[in-house]
């Protein structure tokens, strides 16, 4: 993980200790303030009010929230689908950045512009801020590596829009190898061995995933485009998002095609390059189609179980899709996105459990991991699944009872043995040019 400011001992003995724990700690394990990590005082007081629901909700001892810290620090972290990000209108923002969007809320508001009409030109000019501050402002970067250091996160997949158009994408790539080209405590993944690289020098990984390779689909060029984007590093790809495509149809449509023609080479294509086959936001046709045509085992790096709670959109998964994707070596992500879970806006931690719970009890410890689908959002209730919670998930995994080593297997070293058996190939072809 990327070196804390303070010693682990510190931090793990006291951190997370404090009034809403009695009796009293002792002065050695009094909590540090969070101000070393960077965090100007909003984002502190917004952390802090988030840790205070878990703590209530879970209840620790003394042992279980010690131990759980402890393991956690310890552990190798993964988020199949989360991050602080580099590029969307969300998260935190440095005082640069905040200084210019308050002049030009306050020039839409001397111009009588509407309230809606504001908010629509200040994320937009957000949008187009937020690549550069990123890269290149000292207060962005030093709220976000003290973000990933409070989490404890090893590893990050960030979403470089895949969804969008062509042209979106290659900006967001573009955009994305500026700021990490920019930020030297980090490593893009190419290979299976990066993760472990990375681990070794302190760094945080980033893996590039797009969120649909549909729009890579144009006559003549499709599995070019596809080559040109592993080129760019992306490293998982999701077949579709919200809109079914020439690759398959979406979970959230009621017609479900399956996989088609172009799917299927679209799948082979990816498992000879060592890209990640992600079924996130297929349809359920789709995805066991996938399973079975893919020669590589393939992920669902952010969903949850119908089983437990069968959510609007059909973004969960049925028992029988979590027991063809482990059959076949597969993962599946755990997310905690609001009104996934339960009928709750925002989820607690025990919505959350008894969803890693049944998929543990349906696919099996080795296949099942923890995908967020959020990052850090100042905007939100404070509530127990606040992506800035991440170590006191593990401490509720104590709680409930899982052993230290099945523990250690849904935080990463799933992914990591996933990884090491799907990433690293060496592909052939003709890379930029026609395949006729």
């Amino acid at each position: 993980m990327m070196s804390l400011s303070v010693s682990r001992r510190t931090f793990l003995g006291g951190s997370v200790l404090g009034a809403t724990i009695a009796p009293a700690v002792p002065a050695e394990t009094a909590p540090p303030d969070l101000a070393q990590y960077g965090f100007p005082k909003d984002v502190r007081d917004r952390i802090e009010a988030g840790r205070a629901t878990i703590l209530k909700e879970l209840q620790p001892t003394r042992a279980q929230l010690e131990h759980g810290l402890q393991l956690h620090y310890d552990s190798y972290v993964a988020d199949l689908m989360g991050c602080v990000w580099t590029s969307a209108p969300v998260g935190p923002r440095g005082q640069r950045l905040q200084k210019e969007l308050d002049q030009l809320q306050q020039k839409l508001s001397n111009h009588k512009k509407s309230g809606r009409e504001i908010a629509h030109q200040v994320r937009r000019r957000w949008r187009r801020l937020k690549t550069f501050e990123s890269a290149f402002d000292p207060e962005w970067k030093r709220i976000a590596r003290g973000l990933y250091q409070l989490t404890g996160l090893d590893l990050v997949v960030e979403d470089n829009a895949g969804h969008y158009t062509l042209n979106q994408s290659l900006r967001f790539m573009a955009g994305s190898q500026l700021v990490y080209s920019n930020w030297n405590d980090t490593i893009r993944i190419s290979r299976a061995s990066d993760l472990i690289r990375a681990q070794r020098q302190k760094k945080l990984g980033v893996v590039s995933q797009l969120q649909g390779v549909h729009h890579l689909w144009v006559p003549e060029q499709s599995l070019d485009n596809l080559d040109l984007f592993y080129g760019l590093g992306i490293r998982i790809a999701q077949l579709t998002h919200r809109h079914s495509t020439a690759l398959g149809s979406t979970c959230e449509h009621l017609d479900d095609g399956g996989l088609t023609l172009e799917g299927r080479e679209a799948i082979h294509r990816m498992n000879e390059l060592g890209v990640i086959v992600d079924l996130a936001h297929a349809s359920r046709r789709t995805s066991l189609e996938a399973i079975e045509s893919s020669n590589e085992p393939v992920i669902n790096s952010h969903t949850a179980c119908e089983q437990i709670y069968d959510d609007a959109d059909n973004r969960n998964i049925d028992d029988e899709y979590l027991r063809l994707l482990a059959d076949k070596g597969g993962l599946v992500g755990v997310y905690v996105w609001p009104r996934r879970l339960s009928e709750q806006v925002y989820p607690n931690f025990d919505d959350w459990y008894r969803h890693l719970e049944h998929a543990v009890r349906v696919a099996g410890i080795d296949h099942v991991g923890i995908g967020t689908d959020v990052t850090y959002l100042p905007n939100y209730t404070p509530h127990p699944m606040d992506w800035t919670n991440w170590p006191y998930w593990t401490v509720g995994l104590v709680c409930r009872g899982f052993s230290d080593g099945d523990i250690r297997k849904i935080l990463g070293s799933n992914f990591l043995r996933f990884a090491e058996k799907v990433m690293d190939k060496a592909p052939w072809g003709s890379f930029g040019g026609s395949r006729a």
